[in-house]
């Protein structure tokens, strides 16, 4: 975006108020003079920010964009002079104020669309933040904030823009106190201290990795609960008001608390994960030494603007924590106890000191690499072993020793021998420290090579280099995989885990093939350069191995993810508990995915005792809500889906426990349970629970995520098993449009629903209006995912069953065959897809006149049913009715009869003998019945199928006129032949519209439409 006039004249009043504060008062005149000697405007801008900047005390206390709301060019709408109390915003309706700072005010709002109960905190943003490009912006990147899952984030649920221009932020409200305050409050010592500010880290890690960093990192955005649990606040907001530079719309420096702030930051130069590091080091060394580092700076205004410029200018860096610290809510002004001081200054010396200094370096390059870096140290600190940030001398090691050991050594004094034995045993450790330092060097030495490329690409979209053209997140991985191959070339370790996380990045967007060459090669380079069982090659097997599944190469999968679980377990110990179940998982699925589902639930049990056993807090338990979720789609698949539902409820209960009952996962839990629930028949609750998965997922992800998307299509599976066509088809026309717009026209989504709506025709005996879509599904979906892709097969299989009824047999044949051939080739003989294309085939050649050849095949569809899926299935009944059909075609009376005996057993023990979608099978069972001349026998089960299809919209008019066909010749051959009659006139009407399902009909039907009783 072009700058204008105006924008240009005010970023470089800015740029000179940063330098002119750093001058005395004296010398300031003057050097204005000089520099604006040909622009008055241009001064005059200056001195209004330096005047505000007099005027400005607290920065927090007074915005500058309210005190220079006259220099903005403001005329008012900011939210000072009004009244918010009982306003709706959306579907929130606000309560009260809560507080307001340098961005906003926050108030108390409670949700009244009436979808569910909610209280949240919503912030309006001030006036002069927001440029119209910059609302666009926040429009589109608000999404992607409230995909931050992390039990320390507090979620951003929601957001948009006030009637009067102000965007504001719904956020989860958090009842919570400063971690400062919280400290001093409960007199936690400084181990204490420490494990409470690991989870700070932790959480800003998880954002980073998400490629957002928060900017504005303080004390008053950081809360803990009553329950001691730590909650980041305003992640994301940040990042979004941050981002005018990049639009070419600077009209205020980023927003930013001085005592806290970077000195790049202060500088406006480019924010990096290396700015929230600093900041974290200001709020450590806050909990430590219990105050600012800035207050110690000697100009007496550390929490102000001018003289934080001034200090970053400078290079100025604060004295030792040690040095200054006070004990817990004491100070020196407030004589404070001198021992607690001294005893407070003597914990802190050493690593404490070194941590914090690091972490407050002045160039970025020299902090610790990520927050995970500091977090590391403070945990191998608290541990009494070396931090990476501490020369690792011998004498610090023996030092780390005796702390960790002060008995053993007291102990060895009055003994000689033992002496000499802890000594031999000291310098073995040291060797062994040794070693594992110089592990840790290199690996410090990874990371700062890999932050050091990343900062490299995040200062190439600054806008001296753009231009003031935004850089896209997918631009940035773009350039980021060219750039590697060209600047990495001596560097196998940092490349690797370069390439490793671009393809991770890659593949969560879908772009599995760019994703997949990316990890191929971070495998080679590792297993090139790093030991044979180093836990980094296991991470790419993994990796690719799950990439090849989502391309369906699973033949190429399995020996990756098998040599992986096999490092796993070859690793000893509780820290490599987790991996060893991402393993487990990763291989379940592929077993899932080829039709191993009884390996795969085995599979899944033992990462679900893996993760119980070896994950602590609201991590652990989300890990376990995922497996949960994961084993109830393989349980349901099994066809056990009252099993699937327990599954999919205590996996529900998780989330909504520890991720609050509005978050993406919560929802995505809901639409699978749904989906499950529909197959149970309890339509209502599945009802229930896919529209409030809808409802959250649009207002949390936005009408047009591809999430949204999946839940219509859940909603359309629903009507259409209820047999409601056209609000199937209005679903999935939403979900159609929904990615379209989102995923483009091309993506494999969008040619799913198109296949969608050709079994929609299908069902609604549109066999010529479903052909048509099935032959554009078909070469779209091959070009998307290769001809012999599962996907592929599947819509050649449909297009192959439209054409078998269409009565176009010979093609439709040779579909089946081709595709029966390519899923044995991909998925083996055993897959439940190879037992469907079986049975398929089989029908077709009864159709056809050649039952004794269907024998077979229908025998070897259901042993495989049976197998994969167990005896007691619906599936494995209906390949039981097809066997049947095959063996009455054949002359084999008695075996028909046993084994559509034996299907009807397996309804009637799962509580569908009355389904319509089973209905086939009690009509076979009766028509066999029939033939053998059991009239009374075959009379109340054709009665009660005819009656179950009658209730029925979803069912086909051929199927209804089988049913009729099949009791009205039975009435007939029992006598009553006014009520046969009837039967036989509505069913020969119905086929006589639909000559081409004639041959579909079984036999005693096909008699029956001809008159020969």
């Amino acid at each position: 975006m072009k700058t204008t006039g105006r924008q240009d004249l005010s970023r470089r009043a800015l740029a000179l108020f940063q330098r002119a504060v750093e001058l005395p008062r004296a010398a300031r005149e003057a050097w204005l003079r000089a520099q604006c000697a040909a622009e008055p405007e241009l001064r005059r801008q200056v001195e209004a920010l330096a005047a505000a900047d007099e005027r400005a005390g607290d920065f927090l206390a007074a915005p500058a964009a309210e005190q220079l709301g006259p220099w903005f060019g403001e005329t008012g709408g900011g939210q000072a002079d009004a009244s918010w109390d009982g306003r709706r915003l959306g579907s929130y309706r606000i309560v009260r104020e809560l507080g307001h700072g340098g961005m906003g005010t926050v108030f108390l709002a409670e949700r009244v669309d009436g979808q569910f109960d909610q209280q949240v905190a919503l912030k309006v943003v001030r006036q002069g933040f927001f440029g119209d490009d910059l609302r666009r912006r926040f429009v589109r990147e608000r999404q992607i904030l409230a995909l931050l899952q992390h039990p320390n984030i507090a979620r951003l649920l929601d957001g948009g823009v006030s009637p009067e221009g102000l965007p504001y932020f719904v956020m989860e409200l958090v009842a919570g106190t400063p971690i400062t305050a919280f400290c001093d409050r409960h007199a936690l010592g400084p181990g204490q201290r420490l494990q409470l500010f690991q989870g700070v880290c932790a959480a800003v890690q998880h954002a980073h990795r998400s490629l957002v960093v928060h900017r504005d990192l303080k004390p008053s955005n950081i809360l803990v609960t009553a329950a001691s649990e730590v909650k980041l606040l305003d992640f994301g907001i940040a990042k979004l008001l941050g981002e005018q530079a990049a639009e070419g719309l600077t009209r205020t420096a980023p927003p930013l608390t001085p005592a806290y702030a970077a000195p790049e930051q202060l500088r406006a130069e480019p924010v990096t994960t290396a700015t929230d590091v600093y900041a974290l080091g200001v709020v450590l060394y806050e909990l430590l030494a219990g105050r600012l580092p800035a207050a110690l700076s000697g100009d007496g205004r550390g929490g102000e603007l001018a003289p934080a410029l001034a200090r970053a200018a400078a290079g100025w860096e604060p004295p030792r924590p040690s040095a200054v610290a006070e004990p817990a809510g004491g100070t020196a002004a407030a004589g404070a106890d001198p021992r607690a001081r001294r005893r407070r200054r003597r914990r802190l010396r050493g690593d404490l000191d070194t941590i914090v200094m690091t972490a407050l370096r002045h160039a970025p390059e020299r902090r610790y690499a990520s927050a995970d870096a500091l977090a590391e140290d403070l945990r191998l600190h608290l541990a009494g072993l070396p931090i990476r940030a501490r020369p690792d001398t011998p004498g610090y090691r023996l030092g780390k020793f005796v702390q960790r050991h002060r008995l053993a050594v007291a102990a060895t004094a009055l003994f000689l021998a033992a002496l000499l034995a802890a000594m031999a045993f000291a310098g073995w450790q040291a060797r062994e420290k040794g070693r594992e330092a110089r592990r840790a060097e290199a690996e410090a030495q990874t990371a700062g090579e890999v932050t050091g490329f990343v900062m490299s690409l995040f200062e190439g979209s600054d806008p001296s280099h753009t231009r003031g053209d935004a850089v896209t997140a997918r631009e940035l991985l773009d350039e980021a995989a060219r750039r590697i191959h060209g600047e990495l070339a001596g560097q196998p370790v940092v490349r690797a885990r370069l390439l490793h996380t671009l393809a991770t990045i890659y593949a969560s967007l879908g772009l599995f093939d760019r994703a997949r060459p990316l990890a191929a090669e971070a495998l080679a380079l590792r297993r090139a350069s790093v030991a044979a069982g180093d836990p980094q090659i296991a991470d790419s097997l993994e990796q690719l191995g799950t990439i090849l599944v989502q391309q369906a190469d699973y033949r190429a999968a399995g020996p990756l993810l098998r040599e992986a679980l096999a490092l796993r377990r070859r690793a000893a110990g509780r820290q490599a508990a987790l991996p060893l179940a991402a393993s487990l998982e990763c291989l379940a699925n592929l077993l899932h995915k080829t039709g191993d589902l009884a390996g795969a639930e085995a599979l899944y049990g033992q990462a679900l005792a893996v993760t119980r056993r070896g994950a602590r807090g609201a991590a652990g338990e989300l890990g376990v809500a995922q497996l949960l979720s994961e084993l109830a789609v393989n349980t349901q698949d099994r066809g056990r889906y009252g099993a699937a539902a327990g599954l999919y409820a205590q996996a529900l209960e998780i989330r909504e426990r520890v991720l609050g009952d509005t978050h993406p996962a919560v929802a995505a839990t809901l639409s699978d349970f749904g989906s499950d629930l529909v197959y149970l028949g309890r339509y209502d609750e599945a009802a229930a629970k896919l529209g409030k998965a809808l409802a959250l997922r649009e207002k949390v992800l936005g009408p047009d995520h591809p999430d949204v998307g999946f839940t219509r299509l859940a909603l359309a599976d629903l009507d259409d098993t209820r047999g409601n066509y056209d609000a199937a088809e209005r679903e999935v026309g939403e979900a159609l449009a929904i990615f379209r717009r989102s995923l483009g026209e091309g993506h494999r989504q969008v040619t799913e629903c198109m296949n969608f709506l050709a079994a929609l025709e299908y069902r609604r005996d549109d066999l010529a209006g479903a052909e048509a879509l099935f032959r554009q599904v078909v070469p779209r979906t091959a070009a998307a995912l290769g001809d012999e892709h599962p996907d592929t097969l599947s819509s050649k299989g449909n297009l192959a069953m439209t054409l078998r009824y269409e009565g176009q047999l010979a093609e439709a044949e040779r579909l089946l065959r081709e595709t029966l051939a390519a899923r044995r080739r991909r998925l083996g003989d055993q897959h439940i897809d190879v037992a469907q294309n079986l049975e398929n085939l089989g029908g077709l050649l009864v159709r056809t006149g050649r039952a004794a050849e269907a024998v077979p095949l229908a025998q070897a569809a259901v042993a495989i049913y049976r197998r994969a899926l167990g005896p007691v299935h619906a599936q494995a009944a209906i390949a039981l009715r097809e066997l049947g059909v095959a063996e009455a075609a054949a002359g084999m009376d008695a075996g028909a009869e046993a084994h559509v005996g034996e299907a009807m057993a397996i309804l009637r023990r799962l509580h569908a003998d009355a389904d319509p979608r089973f209905v086939r099978i009690p009509l076979a069972y009766g028509a066999v019945l029939l033939g053998r001349g059991r009239l009374a026998e075959a009379e109340p089960i054709l009665r009660r199928a005819l009656t179950a299809i009658e209730a029925d919209r979803g069912v086909s008019r051929w199927v209804l006129a089988e049913a009729q066909l099949l009791l009205g010749s039975c009435l007939e051959q029992r006598g009553e032949r006014a009520p046969a009659a009837a039967l036989l006139r509505a069913g020969r009407s119905s086929m006589r519209a639909q000559p081409a399902l004639v041959g579909e009909l079984l036999p005693q039907a096909r008699a029956a439409l001809r008159g020969t009783g």
